[in-house]
């Protein structure tokens, strides 16, 4: 196999790269929605059960307590309530999927992480106070209460910190 046939231009790879990613998240997103409709199908199985049961009595309704945040429902939804609890705080995408998965919102696998970096990633460039701190070769991503000073594309310094930038490039 001559070298030339597996050359791909670095635009090919990031396209291809955001692509995997895209199908990833949509596979995540399916994967929680067949999770609902089977824990619903569940209840509904049980619930017929005991009421076609023979000695079946009513039920007191079941009030369930308000609770401070609801749980949200997307990945997003879930990434901006952990950034928002822990503000300052740099977290990157395996840390992210770590906690998720300690609070029951995501499955400990690396089909997960990959939704969870495509929902970090778009967080990041959605919020103004959704940061994203390149640093080596990872991101982390923190919130920020008073928001970015620029929504625009930035760029990343070591130590972290974000830079306007004007766009151009240096010679």
């Amino acid at each position: 196999m001559n070298s030339d046939d597996r050359t791909f231009s670095l635009s090919e790879i990031h396209e291809r790269q955001r692509e995997a990613e895209r199908q990833a998240a949509l596979m995540q997103r399916r994967a929680e929605a067949l999770r609902k409709l089977a824990e619903a199908a569940e209840e509904l199985e049980q619930a017929e059960r005991e009421m076609a049961s023979p000695d079946a009595k009513p039920v007191a309704e079941v009030v369930p307590e308000p609770t401070a945040s609801p749980e949200p429902g997307t990945t997003g939804g879930r990434a901006l309530l952990i950034l928002r609890e822990r503000a300052g705080e740099r977290m990157n995408p395996r840390e992210m999927k770590d906690e998720m998965v300690a609070r029951g919102w995501a499955e400990d696998t690396e089909d997960a992480r990959a939704a969870i970096r495509v929902s970090l990633t778009r967080l990041a460039r959605r919020d103004p106070h959704v940061e994203r701190v390149e640093s080596g070769p990872t991101h982390a991503y923190r919130w920020t209460p008073n928001g970015r000073a620029s929504v625009g594309d930035r760029a990343h310094g070591d130590d972290g910190r974000a830079h306007a930038t004007s766009g151009r490039t240096e010679p």
